[in-house]
């Protein structure tokens, strides 16, 4: 994988991190709104969904400062780790709905 390839990659989960913290934020915005256990079971599943993005912050981290032999194994292990993100937090908030 080449540096600007790298880059493509990490920008693009960066991308996909930013979309997901403005659907948390929405989240947040409707469990505040919502009836006490809705409320409680949004706020449950917000924070859930935080700790899997830092989670997902902290490997991208290691990806950027990995050497490129190492490259492909965190760039797929991130990938991985990321589409389990989204599929857990979408079919939590479709829980929800």
């Amino acid at each position: 994988m080449s540096e600007s390839e790298k880059k493509a990659f990490a920008d693009k989960i960066r991308n996909e991190i930013s979309e997901w913290r403005a659907r948390l934020e929405h989240l947040r915005v409707q469990a505040s709104l919502g009836k006490m256990e809705a409320r409680d079971r949004a706020q449950e599943i917000a924070q859930e969904i935080e700790a899997r993005i830092h989670e997902t912050e902290r490997k991208l981290k290691e990806f950027e400062e990995s050497q490129a032999e190492n490259w492909k194994e965190l760039s797929e292990r991130l990938e991985r780790i990321w589409h389990q993100v989204k599929d857990t937090a979408s079919g939590a908030m479709s829980n929800l709905r």
